[in-house]
């Protein structure tokens, strides 16, 4: 179970807290065990003792580095919470959970001879664009194991990050600046309905043939919203983008482009956790952004179509 990374999933903050919460349960939890003890055995002489876990530790202990340099550490987890309230200037965020103790060997004919070392160590480490459980143990496989499922089970519930917003990015964009250029055209629609009121004169005839033709204004109007979508609102979208996409990687070079040949790398991607600290603090409000981007191309594009069937059909 050693260094375990977390692969292709979007970690949030609160993925990161919901994980420290559960460890600090395992930590409370044997503390009580080893209280338990203490009370159990503690005016016994030392011949009537008898521990099932003897003396024993648990801790917990969290380290966050920040942009700036500095690096705190603290054992607390209400500090922990407090600290990861401005995830942007957060660089790395690392804490484990320990818990060591004694007890008596299998078979010991000595009732107070307590050999067996027994350690639980567990540490998680998130980077911007990494995230690693590590979990050790000696003579605690299986509470181990129970540890890194109930850790997993916290992380297998974040959302993938090759998405839908990754796969279809293509077409998302491609609808978005589609949606906008339909918008522009009927600004210039309106443009051109000024003039033709207010000086009709200054209007070619064959612009006004070609608006007397229903199918020749919708096709017009498509390819001049595709232009005009592409030339001033790609660069919007893609902004949004840009931070949470792949990188790319040199595929080789196009001599009759004179021009690099790149390709997003989607398996360097997939390998990796995209964690909502550092240069993706705001991942999540740029996805919902998108999507709500999303939702409104369609809709606009979805009244084109049913306007431009009426305009062909009912405006010959």
């Amino acid at each position: 179970m050693k260094d375990n990374k977390i692969l292709n999933k979007q970690i949030k903050v609160s993925h990161i807290i919901e994980a420290a919460e559960f460890l600090e349960r395992y930590k409370e939890n044997w503390k009580q065990k080893f209280m338990l003890e203490e009370s159990n055995n503690r005016d016994l002489e030392w011949d009537q003792k008898n521990y099932t876990y003897y003396n024993g530790s648990a801790d917990m202990k969290y380290t966050i580095a920040f942009k700036d340099g500095n690096t705190l550490t603290e054992n607390s987890f209400e500090w922990f919470v407090q600290n990861l309230s401005k995830p942007k200037i957060i660089d790395n965020v690392y804490f484990s959970f320990s818990t060591m103790f004694w007890t008596k060997q299998i078979g010991s004919y000595n009732n107070n001879s307590y050999d067996d070392y027994n350690r639980i160590y567990v540490n998680l480490d998130f980077r911007e664009n990494n995230a690693d459980i590590d979990v050790e143990t000696t003579l605690q496989e299986n509470e181990g194991r129970n540890i890194y499922n109930g850790l997993m089970q916290i992380f297998n519930k974040c959302e993938f990050r090759h998405d839908k917003i990754i796969k279809h990015k293509g077409r998302i964009m491609q609808f978005y600046c589609i949606s906008i250029g339909i918008l522009l055209t009927y600004l210039a629609f309106g443009a051109y309905k000024l003039i033709e009121m207010n000086s009709p004169g200054n209007i070619p005839q064959i612009v006004t043939e070609l608006f007397d033709n229903s199918l020749i204004v919708v096709l017009i109007q498509w390819l001049s919203a595709f232009l005009l979508g592409n030339i001033f609102a790609n660069r919007a979208i893609y902004n949004v983008y840009k931070p949470i996409l792949p990188d790319t990687m040199y595929m080789g070079y196009d001599y009759t482009m004179n021009a690099g040949i790149y390709k997003d790398d989607m398996q360097d991607f997939k390998s990796h956790s995209e964690v909502h600290i550092g240069k993706y603090n705001d991942a999540e409000a740029r996805r919902n952004k998108i999507k709500s981007k999303y939702s409104f191309a369609k809709f606009i594009v979805l009244l084109q179509l049913i306007v431009s069937i009426i305009v062909i059909f009912f405006f010959k």
